[in-house]
């Protein structure tokens, strides 16, 4: 009964890896999304910028003016503060990508590991057959020799030996 419940919640160790890796990379992505949103906002930022350090240039090329330094100044300080930005939230989003896919990695790892089939013990070397006694019988699997009357398993590799 414990078994027919256990596989009815779901305890299965592959089940439960698949649902981890799915979490952690929901996680990550959780993480890093809202990063991603303030850098492309900053990007947008910067460009509307350059637009305006651009159209204030130009203006002031057609009005032969000189343009003044410090509003020049201030865009480019806005400028680098976004730029500042941009690299500050690129570099957790680093952060957070390296870790998660480390746990990821080692979560695929473990999945495979458990569809990897398993290899049967290795075969015992077989016994020495020993010389001809009267009554012995040999294994037919490895040689060893037993006494049908006594023996019903192998001493040198565990067969099922004979009718017994």
């Amino acid at each position: 009964m414990a078994g027919f419940l256990n596989s009815l919640l779901g305890d299965n160790p592959q089940k439960k890896l698949l649902k981890e890796i799915e979490n952690t990379e929901f996680k990550k992505q959780s993480l890093t999304t809202p990063l991603q949103n303030e850098i492309n906002g900053a990007k947008c930022k910067v460009d509307e910028v350059l637009k305006q350090v651009g159209l204030d240039v130009y203006e002031s090329h057609l009005k032969g003016e000189v343009l003044e330094t410090e509003a020049l100044q201030t865009h480019y300080d806005t400028i680098n503060s976004l730029n500042t930005l941009i690299s500050e939230k690129g570099a957790k989003i680093t952060e957070f990508c390296n870790r998660y896919d480390e746990e990821i990695d080692i979560l695929k790892t473990s999945l495979a590991s458990m569809a990897q089939p398993v290899t049967p013990a290795a075969t015992p070397v077989p016994a020495t057959p020993v010389a001809p006694v009267e009554g012995a019988a040999f294994c037919t699997n490895c040689g060893t020799a037993y006494k049908p009357e006594t023996d019903s398993f192998c001493t040198g590799c565990g067969n099922k030996l004979g009718d017994a």
